[in-house]
């Protein structure tokens, strides 16, 4: 992160201890990689559409909820509605907080339809970012890092993305239908 961006996460961390108060106190944490849109271990990324809309997704296995970036959700015209604070902890200490969420969010997978409700949240490197949340509604789940598979459960049966390393080192989703 640029000086910039410290300063401006700084100056909402400050916000937000203010409403700590009566925010939900469940425990939700997000994976910092993740956060910033950063493929590691744990992370692989997809692509998927909104809308008619491209847009870059990432799973993040460390990560308790999921999120699509509030100016993502914007531009795309995404219904929202003004929820109850929920306070996110990220790895490094720092906190966010997501008082919005997307109660109808529909997106395409590779030909694979879902929906599922997801909070806003200041996101980079990726418009949207499923957490454990998502893979748990998904369950039975498998993510096989080492090669480079996820396998996950729909009403219709299973879904087997394989992840492709790119040049850059990052990993993009493919269907195997």
């Amino acid at each position: 992160m640029n000086e910039e961006q410290v300063r401006a996460y700084e100056e909402e961390n400050e916000q937000i201890e203010e409403q700590v108060e009566e925010a939900e106190t469940e425990d939700v944490t997000l994976s910092l990689n993740a956060m910033c849109g950063n493929v590691s271990s744990g992370t692989l990324r997809i692509k998927g559409m909104v809308n008619g809309q491209k847009i870059h997704i990432l799973i993040a296995s460390g990560s308790t909820h999921s999120f699509i970036d509030e100016k993502v959700a914007k531009a795309l015209g995404i219904k929202t509605e003004l929820t109850t604070p929920m306070i996110m902890s990220v790895a490094d200490g720092y906190r966010m907080m997501s008082n919005v969420i997307c109660p109808e969010l529909s997106w395409e997978i590779q030909d694979f339809q879902f929906s599922y409700p997801v909070r806003t949240l200041k996101l980079e490197g990726c418009d949207f970012m499923f957490g454990c949340d998502w893979l748990g509604a998904h369950n039975p789940v498998e993510l096989d890092f080492h090669q480079l598979i996820v396998t996950i459960s729909q009403k219709d049966g299973k879904v087997i993305l394989r992840a492709i390393p790119q040049k850059n080192g990052s990993m993009l989703i493919a269907s195997d239908h």
